[in-house]
Formats: structure tokens, C-alpha cells, sequence
């Protein structure tokens, strides 16, 4: 009787948590440096990501995921000179966000606001010199538009603004700035509704 008392028990607490859909989503798209440093080294870098998408309610969600890059690039001399290096990063980053879902029959726009953890590591591309790393907290926004191909299929658009600001310095900066505009497309699957 104590174990069909602790089972509802449980039921019944953890009904109003169950969400209202849940979706998990691929993406692919394109990483646009705001630091110029960043831009001049490793140019524009292509990125992909998995997120884990919880609609709390009718308006309102919850979304985890995982995005990484990886972009090999060159540093030129900061003083002029002719002498550039192969240089290597890898950025790994784990955004929490919330947001406010508009659903307009076949189309929903999302928008959100939250912060992601990011790991990253640069290092020579010869593996001959010093090679910095860290995890970073940052703040992050982001629009998205989706549309439902199917009950369970929908494709998306994402524009998010990650701030990455590593605290270090670097020969062309006082401060580098992993962050910038992310450009993504894909598709997500609605596991429950």
C-alpha cells in the first residue's frame, strides 16, 4: 500500500511539470565574429548544435542544447611584418535559454533571452606553440521562426547573439571576444505533444 501511495504520490507531483511539447531540434548555420580581432583571424565559421525544446506552456519555453565550431585560421604579425602562424579553435558552448513562444497556425516565432556556458581552446596549428583555453560564462539572444511541415516535423530559422568574453588578452586585442551573431537553420521532431 506505501508503494502505490509513493507512485501517485509522485504522479501527481510530477503532472504539472510534464510539458506541453517536446521537441528536440539539428541545426546548422554560420558563426559571425563581432570582435574584428576575431573576424581577421578566423574569418566567418561554420557551427552546428543540438537543443532539447520544452514548451512549458501555450507562450512560454524552456530550451538546452550543445553548439560547437571548429576553424582553423591565420594570425598575422600585429607589428606589420609578413610573418603569419596557423592557428586552431575550438569553441563549445551550452546555452540555457527561456522564451516566449507566438504561435500563428503553422508558424511560430520564439523569442528568448538566457546564458550559455563556453569552453574553448586556440592553439597553434603546428602544435610548436603556446595554446590557451578556458569556459566562459555569456549572456545570449535569439529569434527564431518555425514552420510545421507535419504534426511531429517543423524546419526553423534562428538568429542568436552570444557574448563571450574570455578576460584574455591576445597580441591584437586587450580583451578577445569569442562572440558574435549565430545564423542557423534545421529541422526539429515533436517527441510529445
Amino acid at each position: 500500500m506505501k508503494k502505490l501511495l509513493g507512485a501517485a504520490l509522485i504522479a501527481l507531483l510530477a503532472g504539472p511539470v510534464l510539458p506541453s511539447e517536446l521537441s528536440i531540434a539539428g541545426a546548422g548555420g554560420l558563426h559571425l565574429p563581432a570582435q574584428l580581432a576575431f573576424r581577421d583571424v578566423y574569418g566567418t565559421a561554420a557551427l552546428f548544435g543540438l537543443d532539447v525544446r520544452w514548451l512549458a506552456a501555450r507562450n512560454f519555453g524552456f530550451s538546452a542544447g550543445v553548439m560547437t565550431l571548429n576553424r582553423r585560421g591565420t594570425a598575422v604579425s600585429p607589428d606589420g611584418g609578413l610573418e603569419s602562424m596557423g592557428v586552431k579553435l575550438r569553441l563549445t558552448s551550452i546555452p540555457l535559454t527561456a522564451y516566449w513562444h507566438i504561435p500563428r497556425g503553422r508558424v511560430g516565432i520564439d523569442l528568448g533571452a538566457g546564458f550559455a556556458y563556453h569552453d574553448f581552446e586556440e592553439t597553434w596549428a603546428d602544435d610548436s606553440g603556446p595554446a590557451t583555453s578556458g569556459g566562459k560564462w555569456g549572456l545570449l539572444a535569439c529569434a527564431s521562426v518555425a514552420y510545421e511541415l507535419t504534426s511531429r516535423l517543423s524546419v526553423f530559422g534562428t538568429v542568436r547573439y552570444l557574448n563571450i568574453a574570455t578576460g584574455r588578452p591576445s597580441l591584437l586585442t586587450d580583451e578577445v571576444n569569442l562572440g558574435g551573431v549565430q545564423v542557423l537553420v534545421g529541422a526539429s521532431w515533436t517527441i510529445w505533444r
